[in-house]
């Protein structure tokens, strides 16, 4: 592929991530996760390919639609498959998190130009389509880095949590204050640790003080778990 023939900033990144999966292995560029859909396993779409998700909302965008318009748009072109469909706020969770994705591909694509190929970064943005050569510095930080993956680390934490909890953890409102996050890193960790197997739940439990009041909490639940599980007789002695 010729780099004069401006092609599009999937390919270039596609491009440069086989080279990247050639040299270093699959691990490289998975970062890791060792989650129950591996990057590039097909299993989950969303993890096969994240700037798909990501290049279809630039694209609607770029074409005049309004938020509403372009979710409807997805919905519809995934209508056959209900594990794709989002409400707004899914949209924008997701969204979210597959940015966050896609910058990691594009850090590690630059990284490996940048330390195998030796490239500086005004070669380094103009093969991967960025605007100028301080968005391939900025890729090359470490501290930038580490705050693209902050979701993804936050997701570890609490899956950890809940492994020593041995049953249900309890994620609502105030723990993104505990782990010094955003609410939006909070969401994020979530959608991940689903697409990894972990749902959450919200179920209304009875109030201490005001027995005809109830208050509603988020819980993190182990692989398989469902719903109605929340509500068997032990499961209050599960919350943690």
């Amino acid at each position: 592929m010729s780099y004069q023939e401006k092609p599009s900033l999937k390919e270039c990144v596609d491009a440069v991530c086989e080279a990247v999966l050639a040299h270093e292995g699959v691990g490289h560029l998975e970062g890791g996760n060792s989650g129950r859909f591996p990057w590039g396993s097909g299993e989950n779409p969303y993890q096969h390919q994240p700037h798909a998700l990501v290049t279809f909302d630039e694209k609607m965008k770029k074409a005049g639609l309004t938020e509403r318009q372009i979710i409807d748009a997805w919905n519809g072109e995934h209508v056959d498959d209900k594990s794709l469909q989002f409400t707004t706020t899914e949209y924008r969770t997701a969204l979210s998190v597959y940015k966050s994705r896609y910058k990691q591909q594009l850090q590690k694509s630059a990284k490996y130009l940048h330390d195998v190929e030796h490239r500086g970064p005004t070669e380094i943005a103009r093969m991967l389509g960025l605007p100028n050569e301080s968005s391939a510095r900025s890729l090359l930080e470490e501290q930038h880095q580490a705050n693209v993956n902050k979701a993804d680390a936050t997701a570890e934490i609490l899956k950890k949590r809940l492994e020593e909890t041995g049953g249900y953890l309890m994620v609502g409102k105030g723990v993104e204050h505990e782990l010094g996050i955003t609410k939006n890193k909070l969401d994020n960790a979530l959608f991940i640790l689903e697409q990894d197997g972990y749902p959450h739940y919200d179920r209304r439990i009875d109030q201490v003080t005001n027995k005809s009041g109830k208050t509603t909490i988020r819980l993190l639940c182990p692989p398989g778990t469902e719903y109605k599980d929340l509500y068997k007789p032990d499961a209050l002695s599960k919350m943690n």
